[in-house]
């Protein structure tokens, strides 16, 4: 609504004249508002009738002018812009005087001064608050108008650049296509729903017999499909159905058969449209090829070319399936496996060298192949192991062929100019019911490990108790490992129950005088009960814990030694033997633990002597053997242990850094009573004389077999009659009754 003040200004009608300006000002002769159009007073809430004007509006233009009636002078007519306070809104119009005198008044007659919509919204107005025909309000409607004809043709013109984008984009890729398939080594053919030629684009290069040229691609067009691949004739029609139902590429494999070749193809069938497809077409003959080398050398050893572990147990599983079991079973005996693992094959690479190592496993596949049928398979599975899996016959043809095999492998190999010979240890085992091929071949393995170990170059069919075994055996590894750590950590020598030294004393034949002990390793298990040493002694080697089990061994030896001796002046000069295994002496470090040992108890060298045996000084290399002569030099003595069970030359014993013979108790046990065994004992004896050596007789039982030995000159002997292993607290009084002035037994010079 207006403000408006009573006034009796002639002439002047409020009314009418804000329904023509909204903007209308009335301003008396003193400066003060007579009336606001209403949208003057929407854009002013705070310039009411009465009020003086110059505090809500300033005069911008004409400059030094005053909004009142008496003051404006020939301005009258001329163009205002005034200005709000606050806000700085410029309103532009005219100013006209009406009335005379008192009663004169100022008429603004104008509107705000914007030049856009927006500007609008800031003053909180709209086009309705302007006259009908305001100059603002045509000019904003004008300006509008244009804006939007502006922005429509942007658009516009957006778009048409898009178009030319997008066409120059379909141009480009219309060519990068044409240019790409012109490099696919592929045949296009576009088909139709019922199989017939579109259009044929021969491959760029035409490899083989039988591709398609550009001349025959025309004679073919309308044509059936099949007319140009028959191979693909009884799978075409339903890929060709399935990609336009589905939409889907279907995939094809075929081959053509040339004057001289097959060629293999590759097929993809696209949809193209709603009824025909494009389809691409490949020769993947020599693709084929390269994967069948690929595959070949995947399953094949590459130095016998016989199949390999990755392809016989491909093999083995089959074979495992239930109904080739059934089917075996009920004819033929069922399919059998033979693991053959070569006798001391280390030895040929260690001394002749691998090339000529592998020269004899060619040699041997060769043999080996000799005895299986064309169905049947031949594989190398590790370095001089090789697995013959036969398709039929069972157990029984299994340990024929395995015989057979053994005694074509007796025979000597020629490699090179060197006669050769070798030897196998065969395990024979069938699939296990509802068994896998690992199983299979493990059980194989453990009836190898079986032949082995009953003598080697034999066969040995699978047990289920040597699986039984296997699986104690771990279980002792486990056990013995848990003891020699406990006994090593223990501050001084474990007796009882658990790993434990026992002494037996070696007597002095010709006094009766004990003078020496060997230490041997015990061990009580709280529920095995005492493990023979035979057994664990074995089982520590191959869990390589023998090196532990001999160091402990060795200084409690001497540490019990040297407390005998320290409590027992007549026990000063006792000798303790320790064994030494083959194991320890291929250790560098051995020499060290034998002068730590001794360092640490404070016994002298001389009162320690190394037992080895016969067989395993014969297999000693030159690094082991120079680790016994180093030790021999320390003073510590050095006895050959079981001799005569081994192969050792007798001319060897010049040079062998050895001082005791020990002989072996199978020769004593005759001693008394058979001439034989009683003559190689007496040979040793002589010989040992002649080199200067001491003889220690193993064994001995009877009073008749010590008496025999004495008769010959040995100079001493152990055994159950002379004394039993005992626990240092039990044998210390036995020493003491059979203790004497004697000199070591060890030492040279008897």
């Amino acid at each position: 609504m207006s403000a408006t003040a009573p006034s009796s200004t002639a002439g002047f009608a409020p009314a009418l004249l804000e329904r023509v300006f909204p903007f209308l000002l009335a301003v008396d002769a003193g400066g003060q508002v007579l009336s606001t159009g209403p949208s003057l007073t929407k854009l002013c809430p705070a310039m009411l009738a009465g009020a003086p004007v110059d505090r809500h509006l300033g005069v911008l233009s004409p400059p030094g002018a005053v909004l009142r009636p008496g003051a404006l002078g020939d301005e009258d007519t001329s163009l205002f812009l005034l200005a709000t306070r606050p806000g700085g809104t410029v309103l532009r119009g005219q100013v006209v005087v009406t009335g005379e005198g008192d009663d004169a008044c100022a008429l603004f007659l104008g509107s705000p001064w914007v030049t856009s919509a927006e500007q609008l919204v800031e003053l909180g107005l709209t086009f309705a608050d302007f006259a009908v025909h305001d100059p603002a309000a045509d000019f904003l409607m004008l300006l509008q108008a244009q804006s939007a004809a502006l922005a429509d043709a942007e658009v516009l013109a957006g778009r048409l650049r898009e178009a030319m984008d997008a066409q120059r984009d379909l141009a480009r890729a219309e060519q990068h296509l044409a240019s790409e398939l012109e490099a696919v080594p592929d045949l296009l053919v576009r088909l139709d729903a019922a199989c017939r030629l579109v259009e044929v684009r021969p491959a760029p290069a035409s490899r083989r017999p039988g591709t398609v040229d550009a001349a025959a691609a025309g004679r073919l067009l309308g044509q059936d499909a099949c007319d140009l691949f028959p191979g693909w004739a009884a799978s075409l029609p339903g890929a060709v159905a399935a990609a336009l139902r589905t939409g889907t590429t279907q995939a094809l494999s075929f081959s053509e058969e040339t004057d001289d070749a097959v060629v293999h193809y590759e097929a993809r069938v696209n949809a193209s449209g709603d009824a025909e497809v494009l389809t691409l077409v490949r020769d993947v003959t020599e693709h084929r090829a390269m994967e069948d080398r690929l595959v070949h050398q995947a399953r094949t050893d590459p130095l016998t070319l016989l199949p390999n572990r990755a392809l016989v147990l491909q093999r083995m599983g089959a074979a495992c399936e239930p109904a080739s079991d059934d089917q075996h079973d009920q004819h033929d005996g069922g399919p059998v496996l033979l693991l053959v693992d070569l006798d001391d094959f280390k030895t040929v690479n260690d001394t002749l060298g691998h090339p000529v190592g592998d020269v004899l496993l060619r040699a041997v596949a060769g043999r080996l192949l000799g005895h299986v049928r064309p169905e049947d398979t031949v594989a190398r599975v590790g370095g001089d192991e090789f697995a013959v899996l036969l398709r039929s016959g069972g157990t029984e043809r299994g340990v024929d062929v395995a015989g057979r095999m053994l005694r074509s492998l007796r025979h000597p190999f020629a490699v090179r100019g060197t006669t050769m010979h070798v030897g196998a240890s065969i395990g024979v085992a069938r699939p296990a019911p509802g068994g896998d091929a690992d199983r299979w071949m493990r059980d194989a393995d453990l009836a190898m490990y079986d032949a082995k170990g009953a003598g080697k170059d034999r066969c040995s069919v699978f047990r289920p108790e040597q699986h039984r075994d296997l699986v104690d055996r771990m279980a002792m590894e486990s056990e013995l490992r848990s003891a020699v750590a406990a006994a090593m950590e223990a501050p001084r020598p474990v007796t009882g129950e658990g790993l434990h030294v026992a002494y037996q004393p070696v007597v002095d034949l010709a006094s009766g005088a004990a003078c020496a002990v060997e230490a041997l390793a015990r061990w009580d298990h709280a529920d095995r009960g005492p493990v023979p040493p035979s057994t664990f002694v074995v089982v520590a080697e191959q869990a390589g814990l023998i090196g532990d089990l001999g160091r402990w061994v060795l200084r409690t030896a001497c540490q019990q030694t040297a407390a005998w001796a320290g409590e027992h002046a007549e026990l000063a000069s006792l000798v303790v033997s320790v064994n030494l295994s083959t194991l320890q002496l291929e250790e560098e470090g051995v020499v060290d633990d034998v002068r730590g040992a001794l360092a640490a108890a404070g016994l002298p060298a001389e009162q320690l002597m190394l037992e080895v045996t016969e067989t395993a000084l014969v297999d000693l290399d030159e690094a082991a053997l120079a680790r016994l002569t180093a030790l021999r030099a320390m003073g510590v003595k050095v006895a050959l242990d079981d001799f005569g069970t081994g192969y050792s030359s007798l001319s060897r014993l010049r040079w062998l850094p050895v001082d005791v013979l020990k002989v072996d108790r199978s020769f004593v046990e005759g001693a008394a009573d058979d001439a034989g065994a009683a003559a190689l004992v007496r040979c040793v004896v002589d010989l040992a004389q002649a080199l200067d050596l001491t003889v220690v007789a193993e064994g001995v039982e009877t009073a008749e077999q010590e008496e025999a030995l004495r008769s010959m000159s040995c100079d001493r002997a152990q055994g159950y009659l002379l004394g039993r292993p005992a626990g240092p607290e039990e044998l210390v009084a036995a020493l003491l009754l059979r203790a004497a002035p004697t000199p070591p037994c060890a030492g040279p010079g008897r």
